[in-house]
Order: structure tokens, then C-alpha cells, then sequence
């Protein structure tokens, strides 16, 4: 048993008085509060998504460098941590070479209640040596019921770069992020994202991996008429003639959002066909869903029409060429303080047509202060057209922080720990929000700002039951 093994405890939680229509969204059930919150070992401990299970349980992802190591952690419906599962909640599972804390991709393999979705599948960026920039893409598959890899595979990507040569082996590109993870046909997984170049210089990939993790096609998107393609953030294949990818653009009038057609056998560029506005940086991570039909969603940010306003969350709902773009609530007030939206948003499909929506949030000074949930009532695509639901939460949005007890948490005011949004995924009745939090405002040992270190986990209600569950990503 791990050390990690040892000492994770549910750690009491209170939530923010201010913490402006959480009340309307989360489900107290799970922890009493809605929010569980697990202690872990190090700041260097990174969730990146949950698989929900048909029972209301959850199993979490999350990676460390010190010691280096995967982290799989069971959850029961009441929001506490499984001693069922490896005795106390948890198992580890070392790694042999670094991999970057963000951002790390997944998908739950389950589809539905005959299948209790115990496996995952996780895309990460391996630099292979500390402190070099990654050049690797390591696929996994997770058995989540047995907590061990069920199969692994590393691939260098100099060959998928530009100007690589085959003699030397060496690229000018050399570095890679991982923006989506999205399953394919007849097993296949799509990989996507950017090869770097160092600084903003970026360029965006497709790759296709069979069932066990062996690359079958890549492509990246050079250049075409003006128009560049720096990174791709989701992708679905339709038929077997084409697919259509969501890609941030950049033109000589700026940087937008487009969607372009992509070939199936070989992943070519076969043209833009939808283009809209964005006001987000290449480090910027949206993660979607798949929609019925030949659709998917991605969450972007917008700019706002008002001079120097924040960027504003807005719903892209992709059915091949035809692209709805949904502005979604601007987040309230959290903790009386004016809130905004931090480059980082997911989405789940849940039943009757809704997307629900999550990010993280900075407010006044603080650049990591809490989350934000909306939710989207889909139409047909024609007659009917996809719109907010007013009834969620607070005009369809709500916001909410963690806050550890007065006693031990050092923040003055209206300062609030580190918290970071990490993803949000749906099954059956159960849609969960995860993330990590710092266990106080300031660390006074160290004499530094807590670092957010803790495992974070909040349901969000739901009666309905998934249709579509692709898993996170």
C-alpha cells in the first residue's frame, strides 16, 4: 500500500455563502455539500477527468511526477472514496518517464449500461528526459475496475512533423500538445492538437490509431491561401469519405475558429467550410463531445462586444458544415467578486438534448478562483435551434468555490485557494465536475500561496440519463 494509499481522506468542505447559484446545481448528496475534496500527495498532482459509472460511482485520473506515477481513485455515490477499490480508494501506478501536467487527454470506452465503462483511454505528451520539451505520444487504456494498464503505446513524433529527415531523424518541430482525444471507426482513436516550434509558433496534427494504439494515419495542417492552422481541438469522422475537425485559424485579420473538412483515409485538408470569431490563445484547451447524428460541441471563448470586457464562453454545436454558435451566460459574481473565464472549458452530453458546459474561473486579482457550469437545450439542427436553459441554475449559469475552514485556511477578504478546472463527464443520472484545490490561501510553512495539490470532485444534478457517452477528453 502507497504512502498516497495511506493517508487520502475526505477532507471537510464548506462552500462559499457567496457562491451565487451553486445551491440550484449541486447535488448534496454526493459529500453533503456536493463537493468531495481528497488530499494528495505533493503540488505536483494533476486530475485530468473521471469516468462516472451506471451505479453513481466514479473512478478519477489524475498524474504526479514526485514519485512518478498514474493515480486512479474510486469514488462511491455518496461522494467518499471506495474502500473496496485497492483497500483504501486508491492505487498508483508508476511511470518510467516524465509526462507534461497538462495537458493529458482521456475517454471512457463505455456506451452504455450493459457496458459498466471500466476502461479508459488516456493520450499524454511524454518528453521521455525531464526538462526537455515532448516529442513522445504515449496511448494508454486503463482497466479502471482493476486499476492496472491494460496496454500501452509510445510513439516519436518526428516523423510526423515537418521538414523531418528521414536520414538524421531530426525536425525542426519538436515539441507537441494535446488538445482532443475522440473515438474513430470500427475502434480507431483520433488524436489531435499542435506540434511546437517554440513559443506561439504552432502547427495542428490529426492522428488515427487503431484499438491498440498503432498509428495508421497522421497529418499536419500546413498552410493553405493565407489562412494557418496552429491547433485542432476536436474531430469526427462521418463516413467513410470524410470528417470535419473544429481548428483554430489564423488570418492576416487576426485569429478565429474554423471548421474544415478532412479526407478519411489519409486525414487531408479538403477545405474550410465555417469560420467564426475567437479571442483565445494557442494555450488555450476546449474539450468537446460528440452529438447524435454526425455532430459534436466544443466550447470556445468569444470576445466581448464590450471595449476591454473578458472573453465571454460561447457553445460551437458542429453537424458537419453546418456550425450553430451558442453565446453562453457570462459567469456571475463568485464571493462578491466580479468573475471571468479562464482558458479552459469541457462539455458533456446528457439526455433530452443537454449540454452541460464547465470551466474555470479567475475573479478580481486571482487567476484560478472556481468553476462555472451552464447547460444547453440542443435542437434539430433546423427548425429548432439550440438555446440556453433558463431554469438552470441562475438564468442557465451557475458558479461556485471551494472554502476550507476559517481556522485553516489563511486567506483575508475576499481571497479564495487555488482552484483549477480540470473536466467534466457525464453517466446516467451522474455528471461530474473535477479539478484541484489548495488546502489554504497562503502556505505559511513555505512561505508561499497554496499550491493546488488537492483532488477536487463536485456532481452537478441531473434526472436524465446519458445519451451519448464518449467519456472526457
Amino acid at each position: 500500500m502507497s504512502l498516497l494509499h495511506r493517508l487520502a481522506i475526505l477532507w471537510p468542505l464548506l462552500l462559499g455563502a457567496a457562491a451565487s447559484g451553486a445551491s440550484d446545481v449541486l447535488d448534496h448528496g454526493f459529500a453533503g455539500t456536493g463537493v468531495s475534496v481528497f488530499t494528495a500527495l505533493g503540488d505536483q498532482t494533476r486530475v485530468f477527468g473521471s469516468c462516472p459509472h451506471p451505479d453513481g460511482s466514479a473512478s478519477i485520473v489524475a498524474h504526479r511526477d514526485v514519485p512518478r506515477e498514474w493515480v486512479i481513485a474510486r469514488i462511491r455515490a455518496d461522494g467518499t472514496l471506495d474502500p473496496s477499490f485497492s483497500d483504501d480508494g486508491y492505487t498508483t501506478i508508476p511511470t518510467s518517464s516524465p509526462v507534461l501536467d497538462w495537458p493529458v487527454q482521456a475517454a471512457c470506452t463505455g456506451m452504455g449500461n450493459t457496458d459498466p465503462n471500466d476502461d479508459a483511454m488516456v493520450v499524454a505528451a511524454d518528453s521521455k528526459v525531464s526538462y526537455v520539451m515532448a516529442a513522445h505520444l504515449l496511448m494508454l487504456r486503463f482497466d479502471l475496475h482493476q486499476g492496472v494498464v491494460a496496454w500501452s503505446a509510445l510513439h516519436n513524433i518526428n516523423a510526423m512533423m515537418m521538414g523531418y529527415d528521414p536520414e538524421t531523424g531530426e525536425t525542426d518541430w519538436n515539441g507537441l500538445l494535446i488538445h482532443g482525444l475522440f473515438p474513430g471507426n470500427n475502434g480507431d482513436w483520433l488524436v489531435m492538437g499542435a506540434v511546437t516550434q517554440g513559443g506561439s509558433n504552432q502547427i495542428g496534427y490529426l492522428v488515427r490509431t487503431n484499438a491498440s494504439g498503432t498509428v495508421s494515419a497522421w497529418n499536419t495542417f500546413e498552410p493553405e491561401q493565407g489562412t494557418s492552422f496552429p491547433a485542432i481541438h476536436a474531430a469526427r469522422i462521418v463516413n467513410e469519405v470524410e470528417g470535419f475537425a473544429l481548428a483554430r485559424i489564423q488570418t492576416a485579420q487576426g485569429s478565429n475558429w474554423g471548421v474544415l473538412r478532412f479526407t478519411e483515409g489519409n486525414l487531408g485538408y479538403a477545405g474550410l467550410v465555417a469560420e467564426g470569431s475567437a479571442a483565445t490563445a494557442n494555450s488555450s484547451f476546449f474539450k468537446g463531445r460528440f452529438i447524435g447524428g454526425i455532430g459534436f460541441v466544443v466550447p470556445l471563448l468569444a470576445p466581448n462586444p464590450q471595449p476591454a470586457g473578458p472573453a465571454l464562453p460561447h457553445l460551437l454545436v458542429v453537424r458537419g458544415s453546418n456550425v450553430a454558435d451558442v453565446a453562453l451566460p457570462a459567469p456571475a459574481p463568485i464571493g462578491g467578486v466580479a468573475s471571468g473565464m479562464q482558458p479552459a472549458l469541457s462539455a458533456t452530453v446528457a439526455a433530452n438534448g443537454r449540454v452541460i458546459v464547465g470551466g474555470g474561473l479567475w475573479a478580481g486579482s486571482l487567476p484560478a478562483a472556481g468553476y462555472y457550469t451552464t447547460m444547453v437545450k440542443l435542437g434539430n439542427g433546423d427548425t429548432v435551434a439550440d438555446a440556453i436553459d433558463t431554469t438552470y441554475g441562475q438564468q442557465g449559469q451557475a458558479v461556485f468555490h471551494f472554502m476550507p475552514p476559517a481556522a485553516d485556511n489563511h486567506c483575508v477578504g475576499t481571497d479564495v485557494p487555488a482552484q483549477h478546472f480540470s473536466n467534466i463527464s457525464s453517466w446516467g443520472n451522474v455528471t461530474l465536475l473535477v479539478g484541484n484545490a489548495a488546502p489554504n490561501c497562503y502556505d505559511e510553512a513555505n512561505n508561499e500561496f497554496g499550491s493546488s495539490s488537492w483532488v477536487l470532485a463536485a456532481r452537478i444534478q441531473s434526472d436524465t440519463s446519458i445519451i451519448f457517452a464518449n467519456g472526457f477528453d
